[in-house]
Parts: structure tokens; sequence; C-alpha cells
């Protein structure tokens, strides 16, 4: 039987109130950006535990949380991430620009995601493409 990994975490902004909540699930990690009232304001994938498909899951709400497929992947960055197996790799620096919060989120030091209130997917270093699931971080 093969063992389950998941990685999961909440990081707390003390001036805001707002908090990013870290989702690895064992499939598909994701970030989530909570305002002072646990709305989520901000989501982004992060990255696929699971082998990356070809085709889209998302037509079928059952599947959620969806796995980002193969169009909207960096196969090349992808393939060569190292899974995210201790919270204590993940760091996320807090920011804001023009009223809306920003929470940079840093794995192993590197910058590797980014989620700003209202914007809906947020950013991944992962992303292949701007979809439905994460827009491309430009570095």
């Amino acid at each position: 039987m093969a063992v389950l990994i998941t990685c999961d975490g909440v990081f707390l902004d003390d001036r805001t109130g707002y908090s990013v909540i870290f989702d690895d699930d064992g499939r598909i990690a994701y970030a989530y950006l909570l305002d002072s009232n646990g709305s989520i304001v901000s989501d982004v994938w992060l990255y696929n535990r699971c082998n990356t498909i070809d085709e889209p899951e998302w037509k079928a709400q059952g599947n959620m949380p969806f796995s980002n497929p193969k169009a909207y992947v960096n196969s090349a960055a992808h393939d060569v991430f190292q899974l995210i197996d201790n919270i204590s790799d993940v760091k996320v620096n807090w920011g804001g620009r023009a009223g809306n919060v920003i929470a940079d989120i840093f794995v192993r030091q590197c910058l590797f995601a980014k989620l700003v209130e209202g914007v809906k997917p947020g950013y991944s270093l992962l992303a292949g493409k701007d979809g439905p699931l994460a827009k491309v971080l430009e570095l």
C-alpha cells in the first residue's frame, strides 16, 4: 500500500488578520488567501502530486480540487520540482498594493506563488500558461 503524503499549514498576517492556507492533500497542492472573516479572496494551484493528466477535469465539480492538466503546466519545471513534505519549507511574506493584501509564497527560499486579494486565480511558478487554476508567475 502506498503511503499518502500530505503537507498542510496556516500562515497568519497579524497586521491584517488575513491568512494563507497551504493545502497539499496528497494528490494536489493549492494555496488559499482568506480575509479576516475567513472568506477565500484568492486561490492558486501550486503543483500536482498525482500524474499530470492530458484533459482538464474541471468540468465535473466532484473532482475538486482539480489537478492542472499538461497544457497548463510548465512540465520542465514541474518534473524536477522537489515535492514539499515538510511545511517548514514554506514561508509567506505579506505586503499590499492599491489597498489589496498580497501574500508571496516561498518554497525553500524561492518565490513560488503569489496571491493577491481579489485576483483569482493567483500566480504559480509551475504554471505553463494562464488558466482557470493558476496564472504564470513572472519572476
